[in-house]
């Protein structure tokens, strides 16, 4: 039961939030739990730490694939948050061939490490690389997952980042907002990945010229973030709200 309960807490940070662990939960759990909680808030450098301690505890316990896999994801999860794209992507290659091995070519952890694997591309300008990968991650979450999984979502939202970049605006815009939706509709814990995405948006249509447009999207992403700020306490406690000053962003020109 433990191992169950394991496998379900595991599965995305909002679970980790939500469920909680049952008395009789292994170090490994425990440190995942964690782990995943403190990712969903961004507290990047205690996720790292928590996930870090975990990977060697599955180790200590006969590197079990599936803990390892659930660990290494979780911990290329927070990497790609930090923007360090050669850790993540090295970890989201590690756990293609896990996944693949363990679950096989369409099961959810599979697909999590191409998503991921396809962010890294794009963040990498690689968007060649990106494109299949993302494509592959999304078919496989559409037959695995509700229609308004929050994953769905932002898959979504990285092809339509994919497609903005090959120059394919009508596609971009249709997946953007398709990804937008679902992530409006369902943030849950994870309000951050909105605010991510919301910023994605503004980009895009920045990239394009629709400046109004784009600016409002600015806006939602800020007031998103703004609220997540908390500076009584460290962010090793509530975790660290990246604002990146950029070409188009309110808040630069307002610099």
């Amino acid at each position: 039961e433990g191992n169950k309960a394991l496998s379900n807490a595991t599965r995305s940070a909002s679970a980790a939030i939500t469920q909680p662990l049952p008395a009789n939960a292994g170090m490994f759990d425990r440190l995942m739990n964690a782990g995943l909680k403190a990712s969903a808030i961004r507290a990047d450098e205690e996720a790292e730490s928590k996930l870090l301690e975990a990977i060697k505890e599955a180790k200590k316990l006969l590197a079990q694939s599936d803990q390892l896999i659930a660990a290494r994801l979780a911990l290329a999860d927070v990497y790609l948050h930090q923007e360090k794209y050669i850790q993540a992507g090295a970890l989201y290659q590690q756990c293609l061939n896990m996944a693949r091995g363990q679950y096989g070519s369409e099961s959810r952890e599979y697909a999590h490490a191409l998503h991921g694997a396809a962010s890294v591309a794009f963040h990498q300008g690689k968007i060649g690389k990106a494109e299949p990968l993302i494509k592959e991650a999304i078919e496989i979450r559409k037959k695995l997952l509700d229609q308004r999984a929050h994953e769905l979502g932002e898959s979504y939202i990285i092809k339509g980042v994919v497609a903005g970049a090959k120059g394919w605006s009508e596609e971009a815009h249709s997946d953007l907002q398709q990804g937008l939706e679902i992530l409006e509709a369902s943030p849950g814990t994870r309000s951050l990945d909105l605010a991510d995405a919301l910023r994605e948006t503004a980009l895009f249509y920045h990239s394009i010229g629709k400046r109004a447009r784009s600016r409002d999207y600015f806006e939602r992403s800020y007031s998103i973030k703004d609220k997540s700020v908390n500076f009584e306490q460290p962010p090793k406690i509530q975790g660290c709200i990246r604002f990146k000053w950029e070409d188009g962003s309110p808040r630069s020109q307002e610099f």
